[in-house]
């Protein structure tokens, strides 16, 4: 079964027209239909908005499988910025976000601050991540938070993509930016390591 049918279906279940939906979401009914013949998506903000509605998560809808109907909630440690290193300081216990999303066990969420991942991560984005320890390896491609000890022994952290060439592992930006396309070379090493891998995002209206 497509996505196009998953959504079809979901919305049958619900017992809402085309034109109903279309209303809940704030999109033209024409919209809905494309998504049902699949000559469209919805926007990755508008996904997690009909999931709710259609009382499925964003997984079910992609991928299906199993319906996940039991949302996690996560806390939003704090941001981190995509470009430049930047102190690692979490948010303030009174100002710490929950986020309730699909989500495994240990997930915590970043948001994503500056254009030099905005491809990927536009700036704003909720990144759902795993600590490292959770995995046996990194997967080419992977979006990954990396941590470093700076001068003065403070720790920094930035947002990238894992790419394999050579090799050799790289930290690469994914902007449209003229001043964020050169990658940096991934030695890991007690100044510079890989922290959490990115798992999922989720983008509020």
């Amino acid at each position: 079964m497509k996505i196009a049918d998953r959504i079809k279906n979901a919305r049958g279940e619900k017992g809402l027209s085309q034109k109903k939906l279309a209303e809940q979401l704030n999109v033209r009914q024409a919209t809905v239909s494309a998504w049902e013949k699949g000559v469209a998506i919805p926007r990755e903000a508008v996904f997690h908005q009909l999931a709710e509605v259609l009382g499925k998560s964003v997984e079910y809808l992609r991928f299906g499988g199993e319906q996940i109907s039991n949302l996690k909630r996560i806390e939003v440690l704090g941001d981190v910025r995509a470009g430049a290193w930047r102190n690692a300081l979490e948010f303030e216990e009174e100002d710490k976000e929950i986020l309730s999303v699909p989500a495994p066990p240990r997930a915590f969420s970043l948001i994503a601050r500056g254009e030099s991942m905005n491809e990927r991560y536009p700036d704003g984005t909720y990144l759902i991540c795993l600590p490292i320890i959770e995995f046996d390896e990194i997967k080419d491609g992977a979006g990954v938070i990396v941590h470093r000890s700076n001068a003065e022994g403070l720790w920094e952290a930035t947002v990238k993509e894992y790419r394999l060439k050579d090799g050799k592992a790289y930290l690469w930006p994914r902007s449209d930016h003229p001043d964020h396309q050169n990658p940096l070379l991934y030695e890991n090493g007690e100044s510079v390591e890989i922290t959490a891998i990115v798992v999922g995002t989720y983008r509020p209206e």
